[in-house]
């Protein structure tokens, strides 16, 4: 618990990368020329005739020499070695030593209705998770504190007390009871396009005493459709029908659920249908009739035949 409090996973280890070897000194520059050589004066002297002549000469100083060539640069040095890796370990009285921490990630089977109606989730309805927790480390999860998982989502009321509870000291995997939730109340059911909304189911597994949830299976979402397990048709009817005639309509039905629905072995299905009326009353010559109080049909003028199980709302 300490370590999850702390959001403490397993730390990179890895030694550090090599260094780069540090680059050749730049080359010496080249020497200054050296000194051009001193000016110099002297004398000579020589006898012509019994008398002596004396000559004064003069040679000028050298001139300066150039700068020496610039030396070589020096070579790079070597890289350096790739750091040795380091070790984590976690000690457990009693347990032992584990180079990695424990976590759980949630891997779903199947979505269930408790009655039994297959996949059918509509609103209300009350259904079963089932999953199975994976703990991909061999360090175990808590030997005394229990770890509980639990659904949660925009159409799903999962109460507290619905959550199970995982196995103490989990390695490996292990097949979770199923976790019980409610649908959510959506519209009741109406005259128009069915009702069809794609949702997710979110997984969530909880340390209770610190109130810390696992990364791992939050990844986990679970898509399920909200819809009614029946939908109909429109009614195909004939469009015109004669006074004291009878008119025959359809109407077709699909069970989207697992079960059978109607009838003594299935879920009893009632069915409302709503009918309005037009009168298009004509006199016997083909005229159509002006006293519009004469062209008026009341819902007792229409009998509706069937086994019962239907019922007739008419509207004027």
């Amino acid at each position: 618990d300490a370590l999850m409090l702390l959001d403490q996973r397993t730390p990179n280890v890895s030694g550090g990368n090599r260094g780069d070897g540090g680059g050749g000194g730049q080359a010496g520059a080249g020497g200054p020329g050296g000194r051009g050589g001193s000016s110099y004066s002297y004398s000579t002297t020589h006898r012509r005739n019994g008398k002596s002549h004396t000559h004064w000469h003069r040679n000028p100083g050298g001139c300066d020499g150039s700068e020496g060539q610039s030396g070589r640069g020096g070579t790079s040095g070597p890289s350096g070695n790739r750091g040795p890796d380091g070790e984590f370990v976690v000690k457990i009285a009693n347990v032992g030593e584990f180079h990695d921490l424990y976590d759980v990630s949630i891997s779903v089977e199947r979505l269930q209705s408790a009655a039994g109606w297959g996949r059918a989730t509509e609103p209300h309805a009350v259904m079963r998770c089932y999953a199975s927790a994976t703990n991909p480390s061999l360090m175990p999860t808590p030997l005394t504190q229990p770890l509980v998982y639990d659904v949660h989502g925009e159409w799903v009321q999962c109460a507290p007390e619905h959550g199970v509870t995982l196995p103490l000291g989990l390695v490996g995997s292990a097949t979770l009871e199923p976790v019980q939730f409610q649908v959510a109340p959506g519209s009741p059911p109406y005259v128009g396009a069915p009702l069809v909304e794609r949702t997710l189911l979110h997984h969530r597994v909880t340390a209770p005493r610190i109130q810390k949830t696992f990364a791992c299976a939050a990844k986990t979402a679970t898509e399920f459709v909200v819809q009614y397990p029946v939908e109909m048709s429109s009614a195909a009817h004939a469009l015109t029908v004669s006074r004291g005639d009878e008119a025959p309509f359809a109407i077709r039905v699909h069970n989207l659920s697992s079960k059978p629905i109607g009838g003594s072995a299935g879920r009893a299905l009632s069915v409302s249908i709503h009918c309005a009326f037009q009168a298009a009353w004509q006199s016997g010559d083909g005229a159509a009739l002006s006293d519009v109080q004469s062209a008026i049909i009341c819902p007792s003028d229409v009998v509706l035949r069937g086994d019962g199980s239907c019922e007739y709302h008419a509207k004027r």
